[in-house]
């Protein structure tokens, strides 16, 4: 399944239509319409709370154990370190990158109204 796919199939689930998706993320339908039929990608930080919204961590991420993130064998044949990130992780590491664009979106309103003030 392509991205477009996931998300039509997470809107079907969670009884969305396009145009409440496009509400709870700020943006038009027709952008949710051309993200659904594959002619557009959402951006990263929308296709973050997509995930969210929609729920598709599982669509995404299939396996519970998602990126074999290190592996580094020794010389020694019973040294092979294996890291994962569980989606635990990742959805900690999602919610991250939101509160992130939140502050820069909140740090940018501030120096704009500070900006006025100085004009």
């Amino acid at each position: 399944m392509d991205v477009g796919e996931i998300i039509n199939t997470g809107m079907k689930r969670k009884g969305l239509s396009q145009r409440e998706l496009a509400e709870q993320l700020d943006v038009s339908q027709p952008n949710v319409a051309k993200w659904v039929s594959g002619k557009m990608m959402p951006r990263a930080d929308k296709l973050i709370e997509i995930i969210k919204i929609l729920d598709l961590y599982d669509d995404f991420f299939p396996e519970k154990k998602l990126f074999k993130a290190n592996e580094t064998l020794e010389n020694n044949k019973n040294e092979n370190f294996l890291t994962y990130t569980n989606m635990d992780q990742i959805q900690k590491f999602l919610e991250q990158i939101l509160e992130i664009k939140d502050l820069k979106d909140r740090i940018i309103e501030l120096e704009n109204k500070i900006e006025k003030q100085a004009t």
